[in-house]
């Protein structure tokens, strides 16, 4: 029997560039820098008691599990920035493994940072007497309005995601008057004591004595309700 060496060796390489990516999956992001973390070695090479440090490598750090002598970094990584500044994105997949994608269009985006905190984490301030239809992505709709009165009323977000928070806060001067609170998309519903005005936030004395100027909602996908928390 024949053996076409060529193709099997060609099979191999590209077996082998399909293998890495998965081998190093688990890992890929342990050398990077950590936001709002100091500067760390990611690798080290353990030496004698009296070896120091090597140009280049850094100053010897204690060896991790090793009871004599010390380790020298092979690599150090940088410190990270100090904090989100929230315009951060990071790639996901949009369909879950095993998805025959069918219809064309991209699998991998950029996902804002923002989207991993309450809700998309997008706010919205409203400073005029007017209906509101709030957009995907928001949590929070905070009315500065000297004449608090919305008088036909709130839509949430049509397309919420799990565990989106909405919240609607009155940082007016009057008190804010809801003629509704309605869902974005039909088949979505409300649960919980409805709310007809918000009043105005109060300053905290010493008998600690707080007056509610927020509500809020949770949104659950599995059975597309709005459940108020607040």
């Amino acid at each position: 029997m024949r053996v076409n060496f060529k193709r099997t060796a060609l099979a191999a390489v590209l077996l082998a560039g399909v293998a890495v990516p998965f081998a190093w999956g688990a890992g890929v992001f342990q050398t990077y820098p950590i936001i709002g973390g100091a500067a760390y070695c990611a690798s080290g090479n353990v030496s004698g008691a009296a070896q120091g440090g090597i140009t280049g490598q850094g100053a010897p750090i204690p060896g991790a599990g090793v009871t004599t002598g010390t380790s020298i970094c092979g690599q150090t990584v940088p410190a990270g920035p100090p904090a989100l500044t929230g315009t951060e994105v990071f790639p996901v997949d949009l369909y879950t493994p095993g998805t025959n994608i069918t219809a064309g269009g991209p699998a991998t985006a950029d996902l804002p940072v923002t989207a991993i905190g309450n809700g998309y984490g997008g706010t919205t301030v409203i400073t005029t007497n007017a209906a509101v239809v709030l957009a995907n992505g928001i949590s929070n709709l905070i009315s500065n309005q000297t004449t608090a009165t919305i008088t036909t009323g709130i839509t949430l977000p049509p397309n919420p995601m799990q565990n989106q928070k909405l919240c609607i806060s009155n940082a007016g001067t009057g008190v804010l008057t809801l003629t509704a609170v309605t869902v974005g998309t039909a088949g979505q519903s409300i649960v919980g004591t409805a709310v007809t005005s918000i009043p105005v936030a109060t300053a905290v004395g010493t008998a600690g004595t707080v007056t509610l100027s927020s509500v809020c909602w949770l949104y659950n996908v599995a059975n597309t309700t709005w459940y108020r928390t607040l």
